[in-house]
Protein backbone atom coordinates (compact mmCIF):
# COMPACT_ATOMS: atom_id res chain seq x y z
CA UNK A 1 0.00 0.00 0.00
CA UNK A 2 2.89 2.47 0.70
CA UNK A 3 4.53 1.66 -2.67
CA UNK A 4 1.50 2.08 -4.30
CA UNK A 5 1.01 5.37 -2.47
CA UNK A 6 4.49 6.71 -3.64
CA UNK A 7 3.85 5.06 -6.72
CA UNK A 8 1.00 7.57 -7.32
CA UNK A 9 2.67 10.55 -6.23
CA UNK A 10 5.69 10.24 -8.73
CA UNK A 11 2.64 9.98 -11.20
CA UNK A 12 0.08 12.40 -10.87
CA UNK A 13 0.96 14.17 -13.82
CA UNK A 14 -0.62 11.61 -15.37
CA UNK A 15 -3.38 11.06 -13.81
CA UNK A 16 -6.28 12.14 -15.88
CA UNK A 17 -9.11 10.17 -14.52
CA UNK A 18 -8.67 13.22 -11.20
CA UNK A 19 -7.79 16.03 -13.06
CA UNK A 20 -11.04 16.29 -14.75
CA UNK A 21 -12.39 16.59 -11.67
CA UNK A 22 -10.21 19.29 -10.31
CA UNK A 23 -12.47 22.26 -11.87
CA UNK A 24 -14.75 24.67 -10.46
CA UNK A 25 -18.15 22.97 -11.60
CA UNK A 26 -17.04 20.05 -9.25
CA UNK A 27 -15.54 22.28 -6.64
CA UNK A 28 -19.09 24.39 -6.47
CA UNK A 29 -20.22 20.64 -5.45
CA UNK A 30 -18.24 20.04 -2.91
CA UNK A 31 -19.30 23.75 -1.45
CA UNK A 32 -22.50 22.67 -1.74
CA UNK A 33 -22.03 19.33 -0.01
CA UNK A 34 -20.22 20.80 3.06
CA UNK A 35 -23.02 23.59 2.90
CA UNK A 36 -25.61 21.33 3.29
CA UNK A 37 -23.91 18.87 5.95
CA UNK A 38 -23.81 22.12 7.77
CA UNK A 39 -27.58 22.96 7.97
CA UNK A 40 -28.11 19.03 8.57
CA UNK A 41 -26.14 18.46 11.19
CA UNK A 42 -27.70 21.82 12.59
CA UNK A 43 -30.62 20.32 12.11
CA UNK A 44 -29.95 17.41 13.89
CA UNK A 45 -28.23 19.29 16.80
CA UNK A 46 -31.43 21.40 17.31
CA UNK A 47 -33.26 17.33 17.47
CA UNK A 48 -30.99 15.94 20.39
CA UNK A 49 -31.42 19.19 21.98
CA UNK A 50 -35.00 19.13 21.89
CA UNK A 51 -34.77 14.81 23.21
CA UNK A 52 -32.41 15.92 25.83
CA UNK A 53 -34.00 19.19 27.07
CA UNK A 54 -37.54 17.24 27.28
CA UNK A 55 -35.99 14.31 28.45
CA UNK A 56 -37.15 12.19 25.70
CA UNK A 57 -34.08 9.96 25.86
CA UNK A 58 -35.75 8.26 28.67
CA UNK A 59 -37.95 5.50 27.34
CA UNK A 60 -36.97 2.93 25.36
CA UNK A 61 -38.79 3.63 21.75
CA UNK A 62 -37.53 7.30 22.49
CA UNK A 63 -33.76 6.15 22.64
CA UNK A 64 -34.46 4.30 19.40
CA UNK A 65 -34.90 7.45 17.15
CA UNK A 66 -31.68 9.87 19.38
CA UNK A 67 -29.65 6.51 18.23
CA UNK A 68 -30.81 7.87 14.40
CA UNK A 69 -29.68 11.25 15.21
CA UNK A 70 -26.51 10.44 16.55
CA UNK A 71 -25.62 8.55 13.48
CA UNK A 72 -27.04 11.02 11.16
CA UNK A 73 -25.13 13.62 12.47
CA UNK A 74 -22.04 11.66 12.71
CA UNK A 75 -22.72 11.47 8.90
CA UNK A 76 -23.27 15.20 8.85
CA UNK A 77 -19.44 15.82 10.20
CA UNK A 78 -17.68 13.56 7.92
CA UNK A 79 -19.34 15.05 5.17
CA UNK A 80 -18.29 18.07 5.84
CA UNK A 81 -14.75 16.71 6.47
CA UNK A 82 -15.11 14.95 3.02
CA UNK A 83 -13.18 17.75 0.84
CA UNK A 84 -9.72 16.31 -0.15
CA UNK A 85 -10.71 14.40 -3.09
CA UNK A 86 -10.48 16.80 -5.46
CA UNK A 87 -6.50 16.87 -4.73
CA UNK A 88 -5.56 13.45 -3.37
CA UNK A 89 -4.10 12.52 -5.63
CA UNK A 90 -1.45 14.98 -5.99
CA UNK A 91 -0.77 14.97 -2.08
CA UNK A 92 -0.18 11.86 -0.02
CA UNK A 93 -1.01 13.39 3.53
CA UNK A 94 -4.32 14.39 1.38
CA UNK A 95 -4.89 10.60 -0.07
CA UNK A 96 -3.99 9.66 3.58
CA UNK A 97 -7.03 11.73 4.68
CA UNK A 98 -9.20 10.71 1.95
CA UNK A 99 -8.34 7.16 3.05
CA UNK A 100 -9.41 7.74 6.17
CA UNK A 101 -12.66 9.89 5.50
CA UNK A 102 -13.53 7.10 2.81
CA UNK A 103 -13.57 4.46 5.46
CA UNK A 104 -15.76 7.17 7.78
CA UNK A 105 -18.21 7.56 4.85
CA UNK A 106 -18.95 3.98 4.90
CA UNK A 107 -18.93 3.22 8.63
CA UNK A 108 -21.58 5.80 9.46
CA UNK A 109 -24.03 5.33 6.46
CA UNK A 110 -24.15 2.07 7.40
CA UNK A 111 -25.17 3.58 11.08
CA UNK A 112 -27.75 5.11 9.74
CA UNK A 113 -28.66 2.11 7.78
CA UNK A 114 -28.66 0.20 11.26
CA UNK A 115 -30.23 2.84 13.20
CA UNK A 116 -33.43 2.62 10.47
CA UNK A 117 -33.30 -0.85 9.85
CA UNK A 118 -33.34 -1.84 14.19
CA UNK A 119 -36.67 0.50 14.58
CA UNK A 120 -38.48 -1.02 11.84
CA UNK A 121 -37.92 -4.45 13.12
CA UNK A 122 -38.79 -2.90 16.63
CA UNK A 123 -41.97 -1.65 15.18
CA UNK A 124 -42.64 -5.27 13.64
CA UNK A 125 -42.39 -7.10 16.68
CA UNK A 126 -44.40 -4.96 18.51
CA UNK A 127 -47.21 -4.62 16.09
CA UNK A 128 -46.75 -8.40 14.48
CA UNK A 129 -46.16 -10.32 17.81
CA UNK A 130 -46.88 -7.76 20.44
CA UNK A 131 -43.99 -8.01 22.42
CA UNK A 132 -42.04 -5.80 25.01
CA UNK A 133 -38.69 -5.42 23.40
CA UNK A 134 -36.59 -3.11 26.04
CA UNK A 135 -34.45 -6.12 26.85
CA UNK A 136 -32.95 -6.01 23.51
CA UNK A 137 -31.90 -2.92 23.67
CA UNK A 138 -28.39 -3.46 24.12
CA UNK A 139 -28.31 -5.54 20.93
CA UNK A 140 -29.76 -3.05 19.64
CA UNK A 141 -26.60 -0.84 20.17
CA UNK A 142 -24.07 -3.39 18.99
CA UNK A 143 -25.49 -4.14 15.75
CA UNK A 144 -25.91 -0.32 15.12
CA UNK A 145 -22.64 0.70 16.11
CA UNK A 146 -20.76 -2.28 16.25
CA UNK A 147 -22.01 -4.83 13.49
CA UNK A 148 -20.51 -2.49 10.68
CA UNK A 149 -17.08 -2.71 11.82
CA UNK A 150 -17.37 -6.23 11.15
CA UNK A 151 -17.34 -6.15 7.07
CA UNK A 152 -16.31 -2.23 6.73
CA UNK A 153 -12.21 -2.94 7.40
CA UNK A 154 -12.07 -5.20 4.18
CA UNK A 155 -11.88 -2.36 1.74
CA UNK A 156 -8.33 -1.56 3.25
CA UNK A 157 -7.68 -4.71 1.32
CA UNK A 158 -5.40 -2.99 -2.18
CA UNK A 159 -6.29 0.04 -0.31
CA UNK A 160 -9.77 0.56 -1.94
CA UNK A 161 -10.66 3.28 0.06
CA UNK A 162 -9.68 6.73 -1.53
CA UNK A 163 -10.72 9.03 -3.96
CA UNK A 164 -14.01 8.55 -5.96
CA UNK A 165 -14.35 10.88 -8.27
CA UNK A 166 -15.86 13.92 -6.44
CA UNK A 167 -16.12 12.32 -3.14
CA UNK A 168 -13.76 10.21 -1.08
CA UNK A 169 -15.27 6.25 -0.57
CA UNK A 170 -14.16 3.02 -2.19
CA UNK A 171 -12.25 4.00 -5.24
CA UNK A 172 -12.82 2.73 -9.20
CA UNK A 173 -9.75 3.26 -10.53
CA UNK A 174 -6.25 2.12 -10.02
CA UNK A 175 -4.33 5.23 -8.18
CA UNK A 176 -1.44 4.18 -10.27
CA UNK A 177 -2.68 4.16 -13.93
CA UNK A 178 -6.22 5.33 -13.52
CA UNK A 179 -7.19 1.63 -15.16
CA UNK A 180 -10.13 0.47 -14.06
CA UNK A 181 -9.93 -0.66 -10.37
CA UNK A 182 -12.63 -3.75 -10.31
CA UNK A 183 -11.65 -4.91 -6.36
CA UNK A 184 -13.09 -1.01 -5.98
CA UNK A 185 -16.36 -1.82 -8.36
CA UNK A 186 -16.89 -5.24 -6.53
CA UNK A 187 -16.45 -3.34 -3.02
CA UNK A 188 -19.46 -1.11 -3.63
CA UNK A 189 -21.93 -3.37 -4.63
CA UNK A 190 -21.07 -6.49 -2.60
CA UNK A 191 -20.61 -4.22 0.82
CA UNK A 192 -22.82 -1.67 0.00
CA UNK A 193 -25.35 -1.74 -2.85
CA UNK A 194 -26.85 -4.98 -2.98
CA UNK A 195 -27.11 -5.10 0.94
CA UNK A 196 -28.63 -1.83 1.16
CA UNK A 197 -31.28 -2.22 -1.06
CA UNK A 198 -31.59 -5.86 0.16
CA UNK A 199 -32.04 -4.79 3.53
CA UNK A 200 -34.93 -1.53 2.27
CA UNK A 201 -36.94 -4.41 0.44
CA UNK A 202 -36.88 -6.11 3.55
CA UNK A 203 -37.69 -3.66 5.46
CA UNK A 204 -41.10 -2.26 3.11
CA UNK A 205 -41.98 -5.54 3.26
CA UNK A 206 -41.80 -5.67 7.30
CA UNK A 207 -43.21 -2.61 7.46
CA UNK A 208 -46.57 -3.64 5.13
CA UNK A 209 -46.96 -6.63 6.57
CA UNK A 210 -46.80 -4.87 10.21
CA UNK A 211 -49.86 -1.70 8.67
CA UNK A 212 -51.84 -4.87 7.25
CA UNK A 213 -51.98 -6.87 10.17
CA UNK A 214 -52.54 -3.96 12.74
CA UNK A 215 -55.63 -3.06 10.56
CA UNK A 216 -56.77 -6.67 10.85
CA UNK A 217 -56.74 -6.60 14.42
CA UNK A 218 -57.82 -3.20 14.72
CA UNK A 219 -61.16 -4.66 13.17
CA UNK A 220 -61.39 -8.26 15.33
CA UNK A 221 -61.28 -5.44 18.24
CA UNK A 222 -64.20 -3.52 16.99
CA UNK A 223 -66.93 -4.06 19.59
CA UNK A 224 -64.14 -4.21 22.87
CA UNK A 225 -64.64 -2.00 24.71
CA UNK A 226 -62.17 -2.91 27.54
CA UNK A 227 -59.20 -0.62 28.54
CA UNK A 228 -56.90 -3.25 27.20
CA UNK A 229 -57.86 -3.92 23.74
CA UNK A 230 -58.32 -0.01 23.39
CA UNK A 231 -55.24 0.41 25.14
CA UNK A 232 -52.95 -1.73 22.76
CA UNK A 233 -54.56 -0.82 19.54
CA UNK A 234 -53.48 3.03 20.62
CA UNK A 235 -50.07 1.81 21.35
CA UNK A 236 -49.61 0.42 18.22
CA UNK A 237 -51.29 2.54 15.76
CA UNK A 238 -48.68 5.53 17.68
CA UNK A 239 -45.60 3.53 16.94
CA UNK A 240 -45.86 2.84 13.61
CA UNK A 241 -47.23 6.55 12.72
CA UNK A 242 -44.21 8.25 15.07
CA UNK A 243 -41.52 5.80 13.24
CA UNK A 244 -43.21 4.78 10.12
CA UNK A 245 -41.69 8.31 7.77
CA UNK A 246 -37.52 7.24 9.24
CA UNK A 247 -37.63 3.96 7.03
CA UNK A 248 -39.10 5.78 4.15
CA UNK A 249 -37.01 8.58 3.60
CA UNK A 250 -33.91 6.93 3.85
CA UNK A 251 -35.32 4.41 1.28
CA UNK A 252 -35.90 7.39 -1.19
CA UNK A 253 -32.85 9.21 -0.19
CA UNK A 254 -30.58 6.39 -0.97
CA UNK A 255 -32.40 5.60 -4.79
CA UNK A 256 -30.35 8.51 -5.80
CA UNK A 257 -26.72 7.47 -4.84
CA UNK A 258 -27.50 4.40 -6.67
CA UNK A 259 -29.13 6.13 -10.62
CA UNK A 260 -25.94 8.21 -10.13
CA UNK A 261 -23.68 4.97 -9.88
CA UNK A 262 -25.43 2.90 -12.74
CA UNK A 263 -24.80 5.82 -14.48
CA UNK A 264 -21.13 6.13 -14.04
CA UNK A 265 -20.46 2.59 -15.30
CA UNK A 266 -21.72 4.40 -18.63
CA UNK A 267 -20.53 7.69 -18.88
CA UNK A 268 -18.76 9.68 -15.62
CA UNK A 269 -17.65 12.72 -17.76
CA UNK A 270 -20.82 14.31 -19.60
CA UNK A 271 -23.61 16.47 -18.41
CA UNK A 272 -25.84 14.69 -17.41
CA UNK A 273 -23.46 12.46 -15.21
CA UNK A 274 -23.18 16.60 -13.19
CA UNK A 275 -26.41 16.97 -13.19
CA UNK A 276 -26.71 13.79 -11.17
CA UNK A 277 -24.12 13.89 -9.12
CA UNK A 278 -25.39 17.80 -7.61
CA UNK A 279 -29.35 16.14 -7.39
CA UNK A 280 -28.02 13.77 -5.32
CA UNK A 281 -25.31 15.91 -3.25
CA UNK A 282 -28.52 18.34 -2.76
CA UNK A 283 -31.26 15.27 -1.87
CA UNK A 284 -28.55 13.18 0.06
CA UNK A 285 -27.66 15.62 2.34
CA UNK A 286 -31.17 17.12 3.34
CA UNK A 287 -31.56 13.68 5.17
CA UNK A 288 -30.64 15.31 8.45
CA UNK A 289 -33.24 18.41 7.76
CA UNK A 290 -35.74 15.70 6.86
CA UNK A 291 -35.47 13.31 9.71
CA UNK A 292 -35.25 16.61 12.01
CA UNK A 293 -38.85 17.65 10.28
CA UNK A 294 -40.34 14.28 10.84
CA UNK A 295 -39.07 14.33 14.49
CA UNK A 296 -40.62 18.18 14.60
CA UNK A 297 -43.90 17.07 12.78
CA UNK A 298 -45.06 14.77 15.41
CA UNK A 299 -47.69 15.44 17.57
CA UNK A 300 -46.33 14.65 20.69
CA UNK A 301 -43.23 16.67 19.92
CA UNK A 302 -45.05 19.41 18.44
CA UNK A 303 -47.07 19.75 21.88
CA UNK A 304 -43.84 19.87 23.44
CA UNK A 305 -42.88 22.90 21.39
CA UNK A 306 -44.73 25.80 22.72
CA UNK A 307 -44.14 28.55 24.69
CA UNK A 308 -45.96 27.36 27.63
CA UNK A 309 -44.28 23.63 27.30
CA UNK A 310 -40.99 25.52 27.37
CA UNK A 311 -41.15 28.11 29.79
CA UNK A 312 -42.81 25.05 32.11
CA UNK A 313 -39.58 23.06 31.53
CA UNK A 314 -37.34 25.18 31.83
CA UNK A 315 -38.80 26.56 35.18
CA UNK A 316 -38.77 22.90 36.42
CA UNK A 317 -34.95 21.79 35.21
CA UNK A 318 -33.49 24.61 35.95
CA UNK A 319 -35.37 26.37 39.58
CA UNK A 320 -36.59 23.02 40.28
CA UNK A 321 -40.16 24.01 41.31
CA UNK A 322 -42.70 21.47 41.55
CA UNK A 323 -45.70 22.04 38.94
CA UNK A 324 -48.28 23.69 41.15
CA UNK A 325 -46.08 26.78 41.68
CA UNK A 326 -44.94 27.50 38.14
CA UNK A 327 -46.92 30.14 36.09
CA UNK A 328 -48.02 27.24 33.58
CA UNK A 329 -49.37 24.20 33.94
CA UNK A 330 -46.71 21.57 32.76
CA UNK A 331 -47.60 18.54 31.07
CA UNK A 332 -44.99 16.20 32.64
CA UNK A 333 -44.74 12.84 30.82
CA UNK A 334 -44.11 9.56 32.73
CA UNK A 335 -44.93 7.37 30.57
CA UNK A 336 -43.81 6.60 27.27
CA UNK A 337 -46.00 4.22 24.68
CA UNK A 338 -43.15 1.77 26.06
CA UNK A 339 -44.14 1.84 29.11
CA UNK A 340 -48.23 2.10 28.50
CA UNK A 341 -47.32 -0.99 26.47
CA UNK A 342 -45.78 -3.05 29.35
CA UNK A 343 -48.54 -2.38 31.52
CA UNK A 344 -50.66 -3.85 28.86
CA UNK A 345 -48.83 -6.63 28.56
CA UNK A 346 -48.76 -7.20 31.74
Amino acid sequence: SKATIEKMANNSSSLNCFEIYDVPKYRVILGIRSGLSVLSGCSILCMIGIIVFFKKYKFFTQRLILYLAISSFSYSVCSFLNVTDLIAYKSKPALYYCIILGFGEQLIIWWELMSVAVIMFDVFIRAVWEKCTDRLEWIYVLIIFIFPFSFNWIPFINLAYGPANVFCWIRSVDLEDCSDFNFGVWLRFSLYYIPLYTLMITLIILLVIAIFLVRYKRKRWFGQYDYESKKKKEVMEKEIRSLLPFPLICFIINLFPLSRRLYELHNASNTFYYILTLVEVIVFRLEGVLITLVFVLDPETRQKLTCKEIHGTLHHRFFKKSSSALPYPVRVDDHSDSRIFNSVKS
